[in-house]
């Protein structure tokens, strides 16, 4: 025997009564919090006890109030589910709560209502799943009501049973009628299949099959109407193809459609009509008789718009038709008789507008008439039936730049320069400041105005110009120098100054500081101005000026020592040769849009005066006159030549040689 010390014995008491307490403390708070119903509080608080004291689940009593507080969670989560619906989870939670307490009576009545709620909902869903014509998902639906606790339920029980074996469940008259109704959807005739399957619906409701019947036969039906309603739209816009392959759908479903029927028939007999039609053009467009199968194929898409066979043919016979009258065009106008060439042109542009075979023929013929324009001397005439015929022909571009370079050549918008004597000095005789301006004028040579000589104080000045080209100069370009300005200075940056000798020119500058630099600059101002000799009246006048700027330390170093750099800045001439040019660069571009610009105008004025008596001179004249004016606004030029070259084209589209305004 072991005796065990009596300190050990009085510690094992003590514990024993402080773990009796610690238990004692939650599970009188539990009995509290149920008793006050907060049973979600009771069953947390019996937790704790029994965690503190194991020994309690040994407890009847304890035990007891523990479940009867776990039954009360679940049954109030039960009705809760219940209320919103999810019957099979409140089935759930109701029989934990009578699980957790057997005498629970609250628990065994909501247990009723939630069952027999979840086989009113499931069998309403197997209902609703058979009226779309799912079986499959009524039968599931069907099941799980069972599984709620519908196996008594008699409703339940017979829909199920009338998936599987509706005859052991059914009587023989309703049957017979869920049999008829079947052949009639076999047979396709839809309309008596629903109204059978109507009936029996309303006698035997749990016949599933019938249900499932119903939505079948109704779907097919409303497809076929619906197809025949779109074929009736089809048909409105005129495109029997495609409404009949509709109209033989919407009959194939539901042969007893009986508008379906009664459209199929007539449309058809319209579409054999428009496919003999289109047979006769086919024979017509092989014989070559494109007029005759022109008139088929007009006949056959209005029948039936949509035919394909009558569109592809369509396309050959337009070819064929216009190609044989441009190549008749073209042989009348070969022959000389440009009226009957026009005319079967424009039967061509008539059969199909804006075509590309009859649009290069009329450019040919258009062509043509230049050609004979320009025999006859009429310029303007020549040029702009060039223009119409520039839509299609690359060859007449080429023409009409060669006729736009003659006429600019005879426009004589032509100038010279006159240098003022009395320009003041800018350092270096005006010889360079002349020289330069003139260089610079001949060397451009882009535009259409003509420098043909430079004046010097009224007398030729430049080698190699006639004084009477200089005289026979309709416009004069005055440039006088107003102001000039060439100087050397210093540019100080903060280091030590340079100190040099020699300034006047080339020279040498000692430099004690490398930022240092010197600078050589000149302006030249001028005015300018333009008179049109053969009126005497200045058209334009302004002022021009020009900077130039030269810097030692960029341009000019020429040699260096280990304190000594030499520089070379350019002279007076050779900053007064740099002005002019630059100067003469800048005037130029306004002296020749001012000289074209009044030649144009000119030009026009007196097309104004030939009108009536010259009007194929007149025509030459503003032609002339636009095209010289385009040589500044190109865009616009082209606009109005364009609309020239149309209206000549309507007032004589035979080509007349003597072409009105």
């Amino acid at each position: 025997m072991v005796r065990v010390p009596r300190r050990w014995l009085l510690s094992a008491v003590l514990c024993s009564a402080w773990v009796g307490w610690a238990a004692a403390g939650p599970a009188q708070d539990a009995a509290k919090a149920y008793e006050q119903g907060d049973y979600s509080l009771a069953v947390e608080l019996y937790e704790q006890a029994a965690d503190a004291a194991p020994a309690l689940l040994d407890d009847a009593g304890f035990v007891s109030a523990y479940r009867k507080a776990e039954a009360r969670v679940a049954y109030a989560a039960g009705s809760r589910l219940h209320e919103e619906g999810e019957h099979g989870a409140a089935v759930d939670q109701f029989m934990l709560a009578i699980a957790k307490d057997s005498n629970y009576e609250l628990a065994f009545a909501a247990l009723d209502d939630a069952q027999q709620a979840g086989v009113r909902q499931h069998f309403a869903e197997a209902l609703t799943a058979a009226d779309r014509g799912d079986l499959l998902a009524a039968k599931e639906q069907l099941e799980a009501s069972l599984v709620l606790g519908g196996a008594g339920d008699e409703q339940v029980t017979k829909a199920l049973a009338s998936i599987a074996q509706p005859d052991m469940v059914f009587d023989e008259a309703a049957l017979n009628k869920l049999a008829e109704a079947q052949r009639l959807s076999k047979d396709r005739q839809w309309g008596l299949a629903e109204r059978q399957l109507t009936e029996l619906v309303g006698e035997a409701p749990l016949l599933l099959p019938a249900r499932a019947e119903l939505y079948r036969a109704g779907r097919i039906k409303t497809m076929s109407v619906t197809m025949t309603d779109e074929a009736a739209a089809l048909i409105a816009q005129g495109r029997l193809s495609p409404a009949l392959a509709k109209l033989s759908g919407a009959a194939n479903v539901w042969p007893y459609n009986k508008r379906a029927a009664e459209l199929l028939e007539s449309v058809e007999a319209q579409v054999q009509r428009a496919e003999m039609l289109v047979n006769e053009a086919r024979q017509l467009a092989d014989a070559k008789d494109w007029r005759g199968a022109n008139e088929k194929l007009n006949a056959a898409l209005k029948t039936d718009a949509s035919h394909a066979g009558a569109r592809a043919l369509r396309s050959e016979v337009r070819v064929g038709m216009v190609t044989m009258l441009s190549e008749q065009a073209l042989a009348e106008l070969e022959a000389g008789d440009t009226a009957r060439a026009r005319v079967l042109l424009d039967r061509g542009d008539q059969f199909w507008p804006n075509n590309r075979f009859t649009r290069r023929a009329l450019s040919s013929y258009q062509l043509a008439l230049s050609d004979r324009a320009a025999e006859a001397g009429h310029t303007g005439a020549a040029y702009l039936r060039a223009v119409l015929a520039a839509r299609d022909i690359t060859s007449a571009h080429q023409r009409m730049d060669r006729m736009e370079r003659g006429m600019v050549d005879d426009a004589g918008a032509t100038y010279a320069y006159h240098i003022d004597a009395s320009n003041p000095s800018i350092g270096v005789d005006s010889t360079t400041l002349t020289n330069a301006i003139t260089a610079e004028a001949y060397n451009r040579g882009k535009k259409p105005a003509t420098c043909v000589g430079l004046l010097h104080g009224g007398e030729p000045f430049n080698p190699g110009i006639d004084a009477a080209d200089t005289a026979e100069a309709r416009y004069i370009a005055r440039v006088r120098i107003t102001d000039t300005d060439i100087d050397l200075r210093q540019r100080n940056n903060g280091f030590n100054s340079y100190s040099g000798t020699g300034l006047g020119g080339v020279g040498t500058i000692t430099a004690t500081g490398s930022r240092h630099y010197w600078e050589k600059h000149g302006t030249v101002e001028a005015a300018v101005s333009i008179v049109d000799q053969q009126t005497g009246r200045e058209i334009k006048s302004w002022t021009a000026s020009r900077w130039a700027n030269y810097t030692d330390r960029r341009q000019y170093v020429i040699g260096t020592t280990w304190n000594t750099t030499y520089w070379t800045l350019p002279t007076d001439a050779e900053i007064a040769d740099r002005l002019a040019r630059d100067l003469a660069a800048q005037i130029q571009p306004s002296i020749e849009e001012a000289v074209t610009l009044a030649q144009a105008r000119s030009l026009r004025d007196e097309a104004d005066a030939l009108a009536e008596d010259d009007p194929a001179g007149a025509l030459t004249q503003r032609v002339i006159a636009v095209v010289l004016a385009g040589q500044i606004n190109p865009r616009q030029a082209r606009h109005e030549l364009r609309k020239m070259a149309k209206q000549l084209d309507e007032a004589h589209p035979n080509g007349s040689v003597e072409p009105a305004e």
